[in-house]
């Protein structure tokens, strides 16, 4: 369904394993000692995968899941692809983790890096040294796999942890986020490397830059950065998710100096657009469309900031009259605060997402 609206250093690793396949079953890996459990896309078919007791092993699940459970795991490298329901990891350590998912939990688990995607707040209990980056990963049925999980890309909360045992005041946090810049998907082998079978090299690289799931700044302090800019906020309407996946490729290219802060997708509930657009000088257009489907909110930040959104965006709809008709941008300081407070953080915008 569609959603509604530190620091970390180097652990030593042991020695890789070998590259071959373990026979476990489908759909478990169980007490694996050194190998390589690879499964590639059409495999698991949204079912249950489980891993229990496995040590040194590098487990690559590049399909759709309904469920993961991971138990008694060590030094272990992970990729689990999208999955519409929990990743549930508990008592493990030492793990470097690549993950999509509608809700991560851990408990009792130690010194994982992960590069997440999480469709709700992730939640740790009795965890420490847990560090995350944003999801950074590319193959050539990604984004299908997303849909198919009904996963919206625009949705990621990587980054708001929910601790419910956090350290005490003064202590060191369970948690961190990684510095801009830092992608802890590196940590993993290339997938091809690992399911030759599935998908070539060819197939796990992205000369084009297209965006699966957007690279957002998340919760990390904007007061922290050396350049002072402004925020822009911009509201692409219903039906214009590639034209938002486009604005994304461009704004790498052309303005690589802004910082895409949050991105959301919802729907606007009717009842909610008079709070959220009270500031609003809203176009025809606009309020048209305003709770006609699912909206996709993205948050900017950077010195001109909305003056380079307005232009990254006439450039992809083909000029600013057309842009009108694509997203509507924020005008003043006033305006851009309010909707970031209101989109961003205030509402709970509802809705199901549909593929």
């Amino acid at each position: 369904t569609q959603s509604t609206w530190g620091s970390h250093s180097v652990k030593p690793r042991p020695k890789q394993p070998a590259l071959e396949k373990t026979e476990s079953s489908a759909f478990e890996a169980v007490k694996v000692n050194g190998q390589i459990i690879a499964r590639g896309p059409g495999s698991i078919q949204q079912r249950m995968f489980r891993v229990d007791g496995c040590e040194n092993c590098d487990i690559y699940l590049c399909d759709n899941m309904e469920s993961v459970i991971v138990d008694d795991c060590k030094d272990c490298r992970f990729f689990i692809g999208p999955t519409r329901g929990s990743v549930f990891i508990r008592t493990s350590s030492n793990c470097d983790i690549v993950v999509a998912c509608g809700q991560l939990r851990l408990r009792e688990c130690q010194d994982f890096s992960i590069s997440l995607f999480c469709g709700s707040r992730p939640v740790l209990e009795s965890s420490t040294g847990i560090a995350t980056s944003c999801f950074n990963a590319f193959y050539f049925n990604l984004r299908e796999q997303f849909d198919r999980a009904q996963l919206s890309t625009f949705n990621n909360r990587w980054s708001e942890w929910h601790d419910f045992t956090p350290a005490t005041p003064g202590g060191i946090p369970n948690f961190s986020i990684a510095p801009p810049g830092v992608d802890y998907a590196l940590n993993l082998k290339p997938l091809h490397a690992v399911l030759p079978d599935a998908m070539s090299e060819e197939e796990t690289r992205n000369p084009g830059g297209e965006v699966v799931v957007p690279i957002t700044y998340g919760t990390r302090s904007l007061s922290k950065l050396e350049q002072e800019g402004e925020e822009a906020v911009l509201l692409f309407h219903p039906g214009k998710s590639d034209e938002c996946l486009g604005f994304l490729k461009e704004l790498k290219q052309s303005a690589p100096e802004l910082i895409l802060v949050a991105s959301k997708e919802a729907v606007i509930p009717a009842k909610e657009a008079p709070f959220i657009f009270a500031h609003s000088l809203l176009d025809a257009t606009t309020k048209s469309l305003v709770s006609c489907g699912p909206t996709i909110a993205l948050s900017l930040y950077g010195v001109n900031a909305v003056r380079l959104a307005r232009r990254v965006l006439a450039a992809v709809a083909g000029g600013e009259a057309a842009a009108a008709g694509v997203a509507y941008v924020g005008a003043s300081v006033a305006e851009t605060s309010h909707l970031c407070a209101e989109v961003f953080q205030r509402c709970q915008l509802g809705g199901d997402f549909v593929s």
